[in-house]
């Protein structure tokens, strides 16, 4: 490496494993002549604060940022970076694992592929929801929730201006392919290839049993209004969102950029869908 490689680092601080971990990814990083920095306030969390940066700067050095925890701090770590084309590197240290697929014990090895940039950078497409003046980017899904638990709502739906149908239901999901093997997958809907360009509306017990999941195409404008009294929230990845009165439209798109995966092997969907969802049977060859 000629410069400077500065690599970012995200975790999360609420499990034991990836604070106790998180000096054994830095000296390994430091020993490899890469730069590793932390946000501001996981640094003091990880009594690292010598490497800690605030986010704007973080942001605008890193040429790499890992994440250190499950799915959940990968999909924060998207949002983090956003359309900067900053590949993140997802390590597994949760449950399920769809979209960090290395662990802990996989990444010393990986290291000279990093340094001789032996990678692959797979494109996942996200969405931008829109509530009022405020924009929220998604990897895996927006969902519209009832506030009231034990009530139903109505939830009128347009698609590029056309009207749709109105769900009676708890609420509504629209996913991409990537958040087809998440909240989506648990509410019924179809699991997608990550390749597959589109997005699932998926109706969350609907009160109508002939309401099923539709997928469309990438390049659809949702459009949701809460018809019943009191609103919704909005929630994407299931870690940010908003509130939406009745009748305050609720638009859904596609993201105008990629995120991008760092991969080291190219991905087998299949193979992680047999790993990770414990699907049985034999191939039938001896």
């Amino acid at each position: 490496m000629d410069k400077t490689t500065y690599i970012g680092i995200i975790l999360n601080t609420s499990k034991k494993e990836t604070v106790g971990s998180i000096r054994a990814i830095v000296n390994l990083l430091e020993s490899n002549n890469f730069s590793p920095v932390l946000l501001q306030e996981e640094a003091q969390n990880c009594h690292l604060s010598r490497l800690g940066l605030e986010r704007e700067k973080f942001l605008r050095e890193i040429s790499y940022l890992i994440t250190l925890g499950g799915d959940g701090t990968l999909l924060r770590g998207a949002r983090l970076v956003g359309d900067r084309n900053i590949p993140i590197l997802g390590v597994n240290m949760g449950r399920m694992g769809f979209l960090t697929q290395i662990n802990m014990e996989d990444f010393p090895g990986l290291i000279s592929c990093l340094k001789e940039k032996r990678f692959s950078l797979e494109k996942r497409r996200g969405l931008i929801t829109e509530v009022e003046r405020e924009s929220f980017f998604a990897l895996n899904d927006s969902v519209v929730l009832r506030k009231n638990p034990f009530r139903i709502i109505e939830l009128k739906v347009s698609i590029n201006g056309e009207y749709l149908t109105t769900f009676s239901a708890d609420g509504l999901i629209i996913s991409t392919p990537t958040g087809s093997t998440g909240h989506s997958l648990s509410a019924g809907g179809p699991i997608l290839h990550p390749e597959v360009e589109g997005m699932i509306i998926i109706p969350v017990c609907p009160h109508t049993l002939s309401h099923r999941p539709l997928l469309v195409p990438s390049s659809s404008r949702v459009e949701i209004s809460c018809l019943s009294p009191g609103g919704v929230s909005v929630v994407c990845d299931g870690q940010v969102g908003s509130d939406a009165g009745a009748n305050v439209p609720i638009k859904v798109m596609s993201a105008p950029f990629d995120t991008l995966l760092l991969r080291f092997t190219r991905l087998n969907f299949y193979h992680l869908l047999r790993e990770k969802l414990s699907w049985k049977g034999h191939s039938g060859k001896e």
